[in-house]
């Protein structure tokens, strides 16, 4: 299998190339102390801080690139307001969808779920303000309260109604025992046009029933249409509401990438100055751990890569995992994207080949070594020496005789080139060729072995050659029986005698290789979680009225910074410990009281937006203040102080018990 990146600009588009290496400047700015939150939605260009202002000529080239037509900034703003005014118009908001409901039988007489069968599915579309919408609205109304009039009227209380779901309507179970003249009872026709014999209702309900699901009937319709009109106005302005989609995919895949990173501690790498046109600096990585593993418990490794490595290693001991990873991270800090490294310098590159384990592919005729030598000729034909290339054991396809002496000739290729890279391998048999390599180095992936005979990866990359795969080992791990192993040591045996009597054999004692591998683990320390009380507040304060509490209290590393109700954190809150405000209130409800969640954590991302999905479901908003704290045990402090100071200032705290932290006092 060949993954393959190009990077390679056209010369008329070296000046795009040049911006958007200020995307890594962006990512900066989003972790810096400075950064502010901004809105969820990620269009909101009015509302941007100076310190992003700079880079959005950089961002809006990406932007122009992608959609094939350039970015006018005040334009796009126009243009985005006009489309917003116009949906606006005709779209129900999030709060006014929840808000138009089905309608209700205030006598509970009708069944709520028949109202909700038939209106459900055109609710919360459309604006209620919108003519035709409001015009629909005040006919349902009215035919609501002809039904429910009738039915209160016409039929008995002490007679259950029956909702009738496969015929939608509304009838009596029974005929009741009196009538009246202007009262006649008669049996419901069904869907079919049958008569229902045991069920009973009257001509004036059937009449008001028939009423109300005729114009329930029309409503879907007209809130389709006028959906339509409204897609007929945004065409006109397609163009920017492109641009504009492209803007907020830029904004958000920015700010999640930058949490994420934050939380699992990756870093910003550097771009290292080309030497010449035609080569490229050193690849030099500090701490680098695999993308998809915590840095916490994976080992990190010390690389600089100039030239080729010529890597031979044991089974499972992490040489495919370190091409993975230093592709991967070479990838992303030519995007200007943070990497899995304590630090990182990075060159310029202008193709990513990774060429690993294949399968064959019967439906275009090829064998898994015939896809390999397909893919060695795409990685010859568009490799050159600014190219990062990473060759995982080619030629198993084929005898080790014929794999060696392609490989060695490939890999010769490759070092005459200039190219960057790692070439692994099994085929132990290129030491003992005649190979031409200049830029070629030997590295191997380290392995303990312990008195008693067990052996454990170190997986880190080491300086030499290796050629003992130890795949007898891993043929133990993995379950083979032990009569085959034993067999396989003989057979081993005899083959370094008999096959390799030009080849300098590696004595080792094949008996010590008896126990399974010990893997290297660092487990890391738990997370402590710390239960937050919900504190209630007078109506009159509000976020803004306590950074002068906060500024008493004291402590803190930065100014507090306010998250609205629909925006997301800054990254640079996160990875961090921190004491967050929370002030929860209903905006429709004034005579319910507001309440102060007093809190503190080290990922204030996650944990808003826990609160925001807890409380919402309440019908609640949340606005936020948060502080950066130097650690964990000053944070809850912090937390401890902030509660007793507020109910001595007169909030009305419902439960205090944070205040009788032994260890996180402050008197």
């Amino acid at each position: 299998m060949l993954l393959i990146a190009n990077t390679e600009l056209a010369s008329n588009e070296e000046k795009k190339q040049l911006e958007a290496m200020y995307t890594g400047t962006y990512f900066a700015s989003l972790v810096s102390s400075h950064a502010h939150s901004f809105p969820c939605s990620g269009a909101s260009l009015q509302h941007m801080q100076d310190e992003y202002r700079k880079l959005t000529p950089h961002l809006f080239s990406i932007i122009g690139h992608e959609c094939g037509i350039g970015v006018d900034p005040r334009t796009l703003v126009n243009s985005c307001r006009k489309v917003i005014s116009n949906i606006d118009s005709v779209v129900c908001s999030s709060t006014a969808s929840e808000q138009d409901k089905p309608s209700q039988d205030p006598t509970d007489r009708i069944p709520t779920e028949f109202f909700k069968r038939n209106e459900e599915e055109f609710r919360g579309l459309v604006s209620v303000d919108f003519p035709a919408i409001k015009k629909l609205y005040q006919e349902i109304e009215l035919a609501k309260t002809e039904l429910i009039n009738a039915i209160n009227e016409d039929f008995p209380k002490e007679i259950d109604v029956v909702h009738d779901i496969m015929n939608n309507a509304i009838h009596l179970k029974e005929k009741p025992s009196s009538t009246t003249a202007t009262t006649q009872y008669i049996h419901p026709i069904d869907r079919n046009h049958k008569p229902i014999l045991r069920r009973y209702t009257t001509v004036r309900v059937n009449d008001a029933l028939q009423n109300y699901c005729e114009i329930i009937e029309k409503a879907p319709s007209i809130v389709a249409s006028a959906l339509r009109s409204l897609s007929g106005k945004l065409l006109q302005d397609l163009v920017p509401i492109e641009q504009a989609s492209h803007w907020a995919v830029v904004l958000q895949a920015a700010q999640y990438h930058t949490v994420a990173a934050k939380q699992k501690g990756w870093k910003l790498s550097s771009i290292a100055d080309p030497v010449d046109n035609n080569s490229v600096p050193p690849l030099e990585l500090t701490g680098l751990t695999p993308y998809w593993l915590s840095r916490y418990m994976a080992q990190k490794n010390n690389i600089k890569l100039d030239g080729i490595f010529l890597l031979t290693a044991p089974n499972m001991s992490g040489k495919s995992t370190l091409m993975r990873s230093v592709l991967v991270t070479a990838l992303l800090g030519n995007c200007g994207l943070f990497v899995p490294c304590d630090t990182a310098v990075i060159p310029r590159y202008d193709n990513f080949f990774l060429r690993t384990a294949s399968y064959d592919v019967p439906s275009e005729a090829k064998s898994a070594f015939a896809l390999e030598m397909d893919d060695m000729r795409v990685v010859l034909r568009d490799s050159t020496s600014k190219s990062l290339v990473m060759i995982d054991e080619l030629g198993k396809g084929t005898s080790a005789r014929d794999g060696s002496a392609l490989a060695g000739a490939l890999l010769e290729t490759l070092d005459q080139r200039n190219i960057t890279g790692i070439f692994a391998t099994h085929l132990h048999e290129l030491f003992q060729l005649p190979l031409k390599l200049y830029h070629t180095k030997n590295k191997k992936m380290g392995v303990n072995q312990s008195d008693n005979g067990d052996y454990t990866w170190t997986y880190q990359l080491e300086d030499g050659t290796c050629t003992d795969s130890m795949s007898l080992v891993t043929a133990k791990l993995y379950g083979i029986p032990k009569n085959i192993i034993t067999r396989a040591e003989v057979l081993g045996g005899e083959f370094d005698a008999s096959c390799r009597s030009k080849q300098v054999v590696i004595n080792k004692k094949i008996k010590k290789i008896q126990e399974k591998i010990v893997p290297t683990t660092i487990i890391p320390s738990p997370i402590d979680d710390k239960n937050i009380e919900i504190v209630k507040a007078i109506r009159k304060y509000s976020l803004e009225s306590l950074i002068p509490t906060l500024d008493r209290i004291g402590g803190t590393r930065t100014g507090p910074v306010v998250v609205n109700t629909d925006h997301t954190p800054p990254a640079s809150l996160e990875g961090s410990s921190c004491l967050y405000i929370l002030h929860i209130y209903k905006e429709d409800a004034p005579h319910v009281a507001d309440h102060l969640y007093v809190g503190e954590t080290e990922s204030f991302n996650q944990r808003l937006q826990s609160h925001r999905e807890r409380y919402t479901k309440k019908g609640y908003v949340i606005r936020a203040m948060a502080v950066k704290c130097p650690n964990k045990s000053s944070a809850r402090g912090k937390e401890t102080h902030l509660i007793k100071v507020l109910k001595m200032e007169g909030y009305d705290i419902e439960q205090d018990s944070d205040i009788n932290h032994r260890l996180f006092n402050v008197d």
